[in-house]
């Protein structure tokens, strides 16, 4: 089941997929590079990008203790939203993020690939706020 929610004024999409939910940055005239959005990473797919508006305030990790969501959580959310359970974790980090505003957001950057062995193997990156959030690459 996938659901379509695009706010009247913001035009930012989020679709929940697999029961997960994704972010995805939409640039429009009126929002060129919003100013107060989260860059997150670059990568060959395009950038990551999370407008600070989409982004729960109540359910940010401090940076103290556990994040609400676990290594283990970041990693079968990556592997539903893949749905390819022949790709491997080669690579998992945790990053924050700071907008104009001053405000952090944490999240999880995790590669996949298919042979740990090959080092020119195609990379799959996949990046979740500790919110439970994938940020889809935007171009």
């Amino acid at each position: 089941m996938i659901k379509y929610i695009i706010p009247m004024l913001l035009l930012s999409t989020s679709i929940l997929a697999n029961d997960v939910k994704v972010l995805k940055y939409e640039q429009t005239k009126n929002n060129l590079m919003d100013n107060d959005a989260y860059f997150l990473v670059g990568s060959d797919r395009g950038s990551y990008i999370v407008n600070s508006w989409s982004v729960s305030k109540s359910k940010a990790w401090s940076g103290k203790g556990e994040p609400d969501l676990s290594v283990g959580q970041a990693i079968n959310t990556a592997e539903t939203y893949l749905k390819n359970n022949k790709l491997l974790l080669k690579r998992i980090d945790l990053n924050l993020s700071i907008n104009n505003s001053r405000d952090i957001i944490w999240y999880y950057t995790l590669s996949f690939v298919k042979d740990l062995y090959n080092p020119r193997a195609t990379i799959h990156d996949v990046v979740i706020l500790t919110s439970g959030e994938i940020v889809e690459p935007w171009r």
